[in-house]
């Protein structure tokens, strides 16, 4: 079940980091720099 939690997290992160970003870059490549940091 942690596992679930920390996919959560991980999203939760993604939209934060493409908030912060804004709309330069697409929530994909924001995803791939979210991956790549963790």
């Amino acid at each position: 079940m942690a596992w679930l939690w920390k996919k959560l997290w991980l999203h939760l992160d993604v939209l934060r980091a493409w908030r912060l970003f804004g709309s330069k870059q697409s929530p994909e490549e924001v995803h791939h720099w979210s991956v790549s940091m963790s």
